[in-house]
């Protein structure tokens, strides 16, 4: 941020003046001039500092006439008034140098955010029947094919067919490294090619797309204030006309019993000055855009600081269970009532060996080896699976398809969903599934514990599916065949008043993600989901909600402290300028150096960890299923 002080125009102005202002000092105090010559000089240089200020402070009058800018004009023309030529051009050139770091401050704390809509390219390298060509973004359709090659961005959602490269997904995610990518996997719009060349199956056209969705989230993320915002506009709509009164009755009053008008105008021309609340003004909306600016750098979109707000005060969390803690794709768990579990699932897996059913997947994921040479195979669907050649018949399927097929099945399994095997007329075994847990998950609950924050499992599934996620992530308890309302009635039972989080990705989810007092949604999720909730996790990490938890936090610390440190700060300098003859200029630099520590403050939630995500890298395409029974 600093090294823009030494390269724009603005900062060479301010460095110009006061070189100037203080070459002026110096001269004056050593060579007697004419009081008007020193005049025309003072007020040139107090002109040239703030012209900006005082074209602001009378525009803004004439909607709002108690405003910071005129309490800088007011105390600035009061000291001319007074002979205090040198104090004048010192109000304003401070005030515009704290105006000047504060516009630094914004830029980095929006820098974040606005990468992503500049990453977003206008033209497509569309490969059609009769050659490439370069169309406009807009123009470009589903299933129109993409040439992408080293140095392109991705304009649309789609699935690479054709080629492989390292993306960038930064702008995205916060993901600092490239990622490889490979035929057949799906990239997001924003993606930035770093190495190699790909062509991409358009999905999504550019409307749709993801960085699309999260460009429209954070354009909405500033029209939700959070309520120490609101205090703050609030309190200076009031506490303005009250220091201008107050003023008043400090010029007039001890003036009128002393005598003695130009200390006492002094005094108060100080007041004025000192009594300018930049500090809260300006500190507390830019902590709650960089916490926001913060989330945006590590794949978060928060939708405001109210938002923030909440989240530092969650006690408690609920967790959906399939997309959210689970990546909803079944896995075999176990293999019951056998001699002999390979064998078993590869009877299993001859007779699912041409389905593409998620059962069926899971099976042949599992199974060492499938031989399903001579075999002729049967489909019933929704009930089973038979395969048989001129010596074996195997069956698959639910209870009731190997009882219609005179099989004798033991008493149902109460587990999760399961499937019986036989062979020749006789069970031999069941199989077990279960959905796979998601990545990062038990560090997920393990961190949030570690910040005392209760960890509850709402699912619509049966108890015994919800059980075994629970045990095996730790959590404190799973409650199991909910519907949505009910998941919310839960949650807010749970709570018991205190503040309540809720995550999620499915369409069913949107009315608990809406009801909960911060909903939190996995980007991958359904567009109802995003829409209700008030956080988007890009890319479905849920091993970030520790990282937003904790920037709400440290954000709230942040807003308190300066709200704390401004006012208290400001009350001593205000009794100390009503009580004792201070110069304006010392006023005036007291309240900036409040602005410009509660500043720097603010801009300490911009700091980005340096080993973020270095350690968390993972090549999804060397991922071994296996069985966790065999």
């Amino acid at each position: 941020m600093f090294k823009k002080l030494f390269t724009d125009k603005e900062s060479l102005k301010i460095m110009i003046i006061g070189v100037q202002f203080i070459a002026c000092l110096i001269i004056f105090h050593f060579v007697s001039a004419p009081s008007p010559i020193e005049l025309c000089v003072y007020a040139a240089l107090y002109l040239a500092a703030g012209y900006e200020c005082i074209i602001g402070a009378f525009k803004k009058f004439l909607k709002k006439p108690f405003n910071e800018k005129m309490l800088m004009v007011v105390a600035s023309v009061g000291s001319f008034v007074l002979g205090c030529y040198e104090e004048a051009v010192a109000v304003m050139l401070l005030y515009s140098l704290g105006e000047y770091i504060e516009d630094l401050a914004h830029e980095r704390s929006r820098n974040s955010i606005t990468a992503l809509m500049e990453a977003i390219p206008k033209t497509a390298h569309v490969l059609r029947d009769d050659g490439e060509f370069e169309v406009d973004v807009d123009d470009v359709l589903v299933g129109d094919t993409l040439i992408l090659r080293a140095g392109d961005t991705l304009c649309c959602d789609g699935q690479i067919t054709f080629g492989s490269a390292y993306v960038d997904c930064s702008a995205l995610t916060g993901e600092s490294a490239p990622i490889s990518r490979l035929t057949g996997d799906f990239v997001e719009s924003g993606s930035i090619i770093t190495g190699g060349a790909v062509h991409v199956l358009v999905k999504k056209v550019s409307k749709e797309s993801a960085s699309q969705r999260i460009l429209e989230l954070v354009s909405n993320t500033e029209k939700t204030k959070a309520k120490q915002e609101k205090f703050i506009t609030r309190f200076a709509k009031v506490y303005t006309p009250v220091v201008l009164g107050l003023a008043l009755v400090l010029a007039v009053v001890p003036s009128a019993i002393t005598g003695d008008w130009r200390e006492w105008v002094s005094r108060a021309l100080n007041f004025l000055v000192v009594s300018c609340p930049c500090a809260l003004v300006i500190s507390v909306p830019l902590a709650f855009f960089a916490g926001m600016g913060t989330c945006f750098s590590n794949g978060i979109i928060v939708k405001g600081g109210t938002v923030l707000d909440k989240l530092s005060k969650v006690k408690i969390v609920g967790f959906d269970k399939t997309g959210t803690l689970t990546k909803g794709e079944l896995k075999v768990v176990d293999v019951v009532d056998c001699e002999d579990i390979i064998q078993v699932l590869e009877y299993a897996a001859i007779c699912e060996s041409g389905s593409n059913h998620p059962i069926a997947k899971a099976i042949l994921s599992a199974a060492p080896s499938v031989d399903n040479k001579g075999y002729e195979i049967k489909e019933y669907p929704a009930r089973g699976v038979y395969a048989f050649n001129q010596e074996v018949g195997l069956y698959v399927g639910c209870r009731e398809f190997l009882i219609e097929n005179s099989i004798v099945v033991p008493s149902k399994i109460i587990s999760e969903t399961h499937v019986y095997v036989a062979k020749d007329g006789q069970y031999v075994g069941a199989i077990i599934f279960g959905d796979t847990i998601r990545d990062g998950a038990k560090g997920l609950i393990e961190s949030l514990k570690a910040q005392e924050i209760k960890t509850y499992l709402l699912t619509g599934d049966i108890e015994i599916v919800g059980y075994r996620v629970r045990d095996e992530l730790l959590m404190d308890d799973v409650y199991a065949k909910l519907n949505p309302i009910e998941k919310l009635e839960k949650l807010k039972v749970l709570a018991n008043g205190q503040a309540f989080a809720f995550v999620g990705d499915g369409i069913n989810d949107a009315p608990v993600l809406s009801g909960a007092d911060v909903g939190i949604a996995m980007g991958g999720g359904t567009k109802a989901a995003i829409e209700c909730a008030d956080v988007m996790i890009h890319n479905d990490d849920i091993t970030k909600i520790p990282k937003l938890l904790k920037t709400a936090k440290k954000t709230m610390r942040v807003v308190y402290t300066n709200i704390i440190f401004s006012i208290s700060v400001k009350v001593l300098a205000l009794v100390l300028s009503a009580a004792v003859a201070i110069p304006i200029w010392a006023a005036i630099f007291a309240d900036v150096g409040v602005m410009l520590i509660a500043t720097i403050n603010s801009l300490s939630l911009s700091t980005k960890d340096k080993h973020h995500h270095h350690n968390n890298h993972h090549d999804h395409h060397h991922h071994k299923h296996e069985c966790d029974c065999c």
